[in-house]
């Protein structure tokens, strides 16, 4: 096996890592309950993560020219977001514990930059089918086989499978993007060696959706295949592909949204949930009012909700339970950075948002909507729950975007073929 093969066997591992292991749930999840890590005796997975984050950057360094290109070329602003994160530890009020949060996104932010600029965009794909149908292979034996660590056996999520993650939740947003992701990938000619895989994908993804019985999974999964459905019907031939794209998504959720308005009794009912949707309506205004406190730079990465005797400990008590988060990806980041931080990654989202749909105007092919779909998911997935910020796929995936070269499948095709032609010649 040659070096180059090794390398791309090293980053399918990792992703496979990054997106899901079960480290969390054969510590943690023995009794079925929602995890709640101990950050002090967690060390396992960070040093993983940290292991590969090493890696990658000294894989990294003979390449550095190439590397710095791509940086140049990309959304530079992604680097923005990381200082300011590790800014964020001279304001905390648990110092130390945002330092160690902020290496990891640091850590994270170098992989993904790897990721971005050492592999051509055929090889990151294939290295995601990869990694997400191994995801989907440990969670469905988990959920089948191991039921005490797979599923959530205690009120209110009984039955829900969660698979390698940690809450129902977290299978239900990342198989959604999963499905959609090989639905997107069914009928390429490029991933054709693949296909019986993108199949599997495609069902395993689709079964722990509903398996999860997450809400957000489930409506997500929803408007990400009608937006592919439209694109190919389509055959991505739109004038202007961002307006139409965007105006449909926005007929789909809203769509949904007067679904779920009109049968609420019903549908809440199905998940086991009541009206009050979880407790986030007694939540959100409780959160508003600490943001409103520290408006511009917020109380620092992950300081907020540091046990009982912290600012938590006050949401906790009014709310009447223990919120682990803010259940919202933007009140998450206000929280964490104020206004001031969040406009700085809703700058990088815009401009993200803005490179992959010009991915899709320069090569119409189906691959080329992947990066677009990843985006709508965290857009989608963030309106209940936080995923944004961290040393998983999802900010790995957030950097790939920022960091991927906008070149269309012809024009990767040309490169190839001059860099053949010039090692020939150099022979």
């Amino acid at each position: 096996m040659t070096i180059k093969a090794l390398e791309f066997w090293f980053l399918c591992l990792a992703l496979t890592f990054l997106t899901g292991n079960p480290i969390n749930v054969f510590l943690y999840g023995g009794t079925g309950s929602q995890i709640v890590l101990d950050v002090q005796g967690n060390f396992l997975e960070p040093a993983i993560n940290m292991g590969i984050y090493t890696l990658s950057f000294l894989l990294m360094l003979p390449r550095w020219r190439k590397v710095l290109t791509h940086i140049t070329r990309g959304n530079m602003i992604v680097w923005l977001v990381v200082i300011l994160v590790v800014a964020s530890t001279t304001w905390s009020d648990y110092p130390q514990f945002t330092w160690r949060r902020s290496i990891i996104v640091f850590g994270a932010t170098i992989f993904g930059t790897y990721f971005a600029t050492c592999f051509n965009f055929k090889q990151q794909v294939q290295a995601l089918i990869y990694a997400f149908c191994a995801v989907a292979v440990m969670s469905l034996m988990l959920g089948a086989f191991v039921p005490r660590f797979g599923t959530m056996t205690q009120p209110p999520h009984t039955g829900s499978w969660r698979g390698v993650y940690m809450h129902k939740q977290g299978l239900g947003n990342q198989m959604a993007l999963c499905g959609s992701f090989f639905l997107a990938l069914l009928n390429n000619d490029l991933f054709k060696p693949q296909k019986r895989l993108i199949v599997f994908g495609l069902i395993s993804s689709a079964f722990l959706v509903a398996a999860s019985r997450s809400s957000t999974g489930l409506i997500s999964f929803a408007v990400l295949s009608f937006v592919i459905y439209i694109c190919h019907s389509r055959k991505f031939g739109f004038g202007v592909m961002s307006f139409i794209v965007l105006l449909v998504t926005a007929v789909g959720l809203g769509s949904i949204a007067f679904f779920l308005l009109d049968n609420l009794e019903t549908v809440f009912g199905w998940f086991g949930k009541d009206l009050t949707v979880s407790g986030r309506d007694e939540l959100f205004p409780v959160v508003w009012e600490f943001i409103h406190q520290r408006p511009w730079l917020g109380y620092g990465y992950e300081a907020f909700w540091q046990g009982e005797y912290s600012h938590a400990g006050t949401v906790w008590q009014a709310i009447g339970w223990p919120a682990p988060h803010a259940h919202n990806g933007l009140l998450e980041l206000l929280i964490a950075f104020g206004w001031i931080g969040t406009s700085v990654f809703l700058w990088t989202l815009g401009v993200n948002f803005m490179r992959s749909l010009y991915l899709i105007r320069i090569d119409k092919t189906s691959e080329y909507i992947l990066p677009f779909l990843f985006l709508l998911q965290v857009v989608l997935s963030n309106m209940t729950e936080r995923n944004l910020l961290g040393g998983g796929v999802t900010w790995v995936l957030y950097v790939w975007v920022a960091f991927l070269p906008c070149y269309s499948r012809s024009q990767i095709t040309l490169q190839a073929l001059k860099q053949l032609y010039q090692s020939k010649s150099e022979i």
